[in-house]
């Protein structure tokens, strides 16, 4: 677990940086078929490279 002191050290970092890198762990539904589930995958990520962020 991490102190008050270090997040707000890598808050101020990140505002520094005007970078924040996020992790999106996609789990399918294990029923669902591993083409549509790449698929979906690829439609999830050429829709979030299209926002203006």
């Amino acid at each position: 677990m991490q102190d008050h002191a270090s997040m707000r050290s890598r808050h101020t970092d990140q505002q520094r940086d005007d970078v924040v890198d996020v992790l999106l762990l996609i789990a399918p539904d294990p029923e669902l078929d591993p083409e549509a589930g790449e698929r979906l995958a690829r439609q999830l990520r050429s829709e979030i490279a299209e926002l203006d962020i």
